[in-house]
């Protein structure tokens, strides 16, 4: 996914990824430095780091370890986010059922998912 351009002239359009950053450390995976893009754990996600990113949009994969896309549409939901939210996932039999199931507990979070190629 590219990273838009900011048509203030700035580097990049703020994008959040939201993952499970207790597995992060544990595996000592190094967060790439992607120009734009934010890394946070579900844990960390608050009314602080949304106003300080402003992103445009928040990526997540579709399930973790410790919480889900459920989980973080209601936090978003809590928070009084109203951007996108996208999922990426490999494989989805049916992606409208969960698309379905997110808006109908978050309905004023804009939720629906990416499928992303094999790899």
């Amino acid at each position: 996914m590219p990273v838009p351009d900011d048509p203030q002239g700035g580097s990049a359009a703020p994008i959040l990824v939201v993952g499970c950053a207790a597995a992060w450390k544990t595996r000592n995976t190094v967060m790439p430095d992607i120009p734009g893009f934010h890394f946070s754990g579900f844990e960390d996600l608050d009314a602080e780091l949304l106003h300080r990113i402003e992103p445009n949009v928040i990526l997540s994969a579709l399930a973790n370890r410790d919480f889900d896309v459920l989980d973080i549409a209601l936090r978003l939901a809590e928070l009084g986010y109203r951007g996108p939210y996208r999922a990426l996932v490999r494989a989805l039999p049916d992606p409208r059922v969960v698309v379905q199931e997110v808006r109908a507990v978050a309905p004023f979070i804009n939720f629906d998912v990416l499928l992303c190629p094999p790899r």
